[in-house]
């Protein structure tokens, strides 16, 4: 009789195991991984499908092992039968400091159920370069400047800490027409205004960089009275100062101008006590108290009755002291 009864109760356990397996809601998750091995962010998405009507909670996010983390995002959803869930997920600590590696996409169903799908990836980060654009009035670039005259050539060079990267670069026209050119190369300055060259650079293995660089075309001479040319040579100099050339005159230099900036930088140029940074010097501190004791010295020995000639000799003293 017990056995029959253990029979029976493992008969029904199983049937309600079964029954419990076929009630339970199933659910696909799919993952789609970044496209491209070389990314500045990464991101994926991913699909979520059920064959029952529900409300999940689910997380997304990636892992990687030699990266900053960065938390799961954890979303709420009402799904329905047979509908796909579509959804994204970024990366944002993809810089140029992290290391190639491999990481993974994770997407979790919290609830009402658990389960988790991963999918690894590669990230491999393209090293930077840099370079830069001068403007110059001479094709040897001795004399840069940002400031021209009509009908002035301008000599455009190009530095880069890599060798032979590829340039391409378009400039825009005050008049807002534009032209391909191939720099280093130098261009006539045939209308007045602002000219702005746009320069991309790339080589094979690295970043592509782009950067945007303006200058001025004057109808006059920019030396005409009255005009200050800021040509960015380092030197303070031809009445440049720190009001119309910062670049070359730094606040506290003497520039003829009292900037009265908070700089730790006595400036030249400002009048006793404009400047919080012009502090009195210790050594003159010490010299004043000294005047003070001696002429209080005097006066104390005069009003002591004493003889002049003592007093004369006490000053002379006090003076060989500190002289």
């Amino acid at each position: 009789m017990k056995i029959n009864i253990l029979v029976v109760l493992v008969t029904l356990a199983f049937f309600i195991a079964i029954f419990s397996a076929q009630s339970q809601a199933m659910i696909l998750i799919d993952i789609d991984t970044p496209p491209h091995p070389l990314v500045d962010r990464a991101s994926f998405n991913y699909t979520i499908l059920s064959d029952e009507n529900m409300l999940i909670t689910y997380s997304a996010g990636i892992e990687c092992p030699s990266a900053p983390f960065q938390e799961h995002e954890i979303k709420e959803a009402q799904i329905k039968i047979g509908i796909p869930l579509h959804d994204e997920y970024h990366y944002y600590f993809v810089t140029k400091d992290i290391e190639p590696q491999t990481c993974k996409a994770v997407v979790s169903i919290l609830k009402p159920i658990e389960q988790t799908e991963e999918r690894n990836f590669g990230i491999f980060i393209e090293p930077r370069f840099e370079f830069s654009v001068q403007f110059c009035k001479d094709r040897e670039c001795k004399e840069k400047s940002k400031t021209f005259v009509k009908n002035e050539e301008v000599f455009i060079r190009f530095l880069s800490n890599l060798d032979n990267p590829e340039v391409a670069s378009r400039i825009s026209f005050p008049d807002g027409s534009e032209m391909d050119i191939s720099i280093p190369s130098s261009i006539k300055t045939s209308k007045i205004g602002t000219y702005e060259l746009l320069v991309a650079a790339a080589k094979s293995g690295y970043k592509t960089i782009t950067k945007k660089l303006q200058f001025a075309v004057l109808e006059k001479d920019v030396s005409i009275p009255g005009y200050i040319h800021c040509n960015g040579n380092g030197v303070c100099a031809n009445m440049e100062n720190h009001q119309n050339c910062p670049q070359d005159c730094p606040s506290g230099s003497a520039d003829g101008i009292c900037d009265k900036v908070a700089d730790d930088k006595c400036d030249p140029d400002c009048p006793y006590g404009d400047d919080s940074d012009c502090k009195v010097p210790v050594e003159v501190i010490v010299v004043i108290v000294v005047m003070v004791m001696a002429v209080l010295a005097v006066l104390f020995t005069y009003k002591r009755g004493g003889k002049s000639s003592d007093a004369e000799r006490a000053w002379k003293e006090l003076e060989n002291k500190y002289s």
